[in-house]
């Protein structure tokens, strides 16, 4: 018999690791502005928004993806990208078809890259802690035997379809699942700021669906009890095929909005608002002046 601990505690700062304040090394060679793709080589009137303006509006397009693992290489793609920069900068008209716009897809596309990766890393993080607090090898192996289950393990809010004709889904906020998908989810909340005129467009299934491949991964690594982390890295050659079936309950519960508001409401809580009273919402995140970006209003 396996015993589901739940977590009742709101506070996720327990929750959070804190690395080392290392120095940073510094390069023993100076880069050259025309190869490297860092932001600091973006032309000086692109620089300034970029970090809390456009690349928000960017994940917050890449998050409503159907198809998260391939966005940034879609045919839509740049078109998307070059909106956006018409938006934040509709004075400078910049082009991405002239020869710098190059270097400005690269670097959208590695910001995109980068995105995936955190969303990984809080679901990494959320359950290495959740899983030794359990204490010992034989209590976390039986714990993530059960919590794996597809149909009602507490890793998960629901079951992967890949066919589309048997979808199962629950909005069970009892499950420990909260800790892992949510805390997953809220990585995305971070680094976008999420707008409410956005989310009224269209909900962010794509984010969703990789939240939960992420914490299934999460979770594979500890079926013995101890953390043996993957050789393999979260990518899309590895891990897309899991997404596409999560994918198919994911559009089913994006077919009852107000449910779909329920989940990302609960991932809303575990965002640091400063000077908030009372709980969190995803509402609480788009009125948030102090956030790390504002995602722009999308044309119609």
């Amino acid at each position: 018999m396996v015993e589901l601990i739940e977590d009742d505690s709101d506070d996720i700062e327990s929750s959070r690791v804190l690395l080392p304040n290392n120095k940073r090394r510094a390069p023993k060679t100076e880069v050259n502005p025309g190869v490297s793709i860092s932001v600091t080589s973006l032309p000086a009137n692109i620089q300034v928004l970029w970090r809390t303006h456009v690349i928000p509006t960017l994940l917050d397009y890449a998050g409503c993806s159907k198809e998260p693992w391939h966005f940034e290489k879609t045919e839509s793609f740049i078109a998307v990208l070059q909106d956006i920069l018409d938006l934040v900068y509709p004075e400078e008209q910049y082009d991405l078809n002239l020869s710098t716009g190059n270097k400005t897809i690269k670097i959208a596309r590695q910001a995109i890259h980068t995105w995936r990766k955190s969303l990984m890393n809080e679901a990494s993080t959320a359950t290495k802690n959740y899983l030794t607090s359990l204490g010992n090898r034989s209590t976390i192996l039986r714990f993530v035997a059960h919590a794996m289950k597809f149909n009602n393990g507490a890793a998960f809010w629901a079951v992967p379809c890949s066919d589309g004709t048997e979808v199962w889904y629950s909005f069970n906020m009892n499950y420990c699942h909260r800790l892992y998908v949510h805390r997953s989810q809220m990585e995305h909340y971070n680094q976008t700021s999420f707008c409410e005129q956005s989310r009224l467009d269209i909900l962010p299934e794509g984010a969703l669906g990789l939240a939960i491949t992420a914490v299934e991964r999460a979770f594979s690594m500890w079926v013995s009890g101890e953390l043996i982390k993957s050789k393999d890295q979260f990518s899309a050659e590895k891990c897309q095929t899991t997404t596409k079936q999560w994918m198919v309950s994911v559009a089913a519960a994006a077919e009852e909005p107000d449910d779909f508001k329920e989940i990302l409401d609960n991932a809303a809580r575990y965002v640091r608002i400063s000077k908030s009273d009372g709980p969190t919402t995803s509402n609480d995140i788009a009125n948030n002046e102090s956030g790390r970006g504002a995602v722009f209003k999308r044309r119609k």
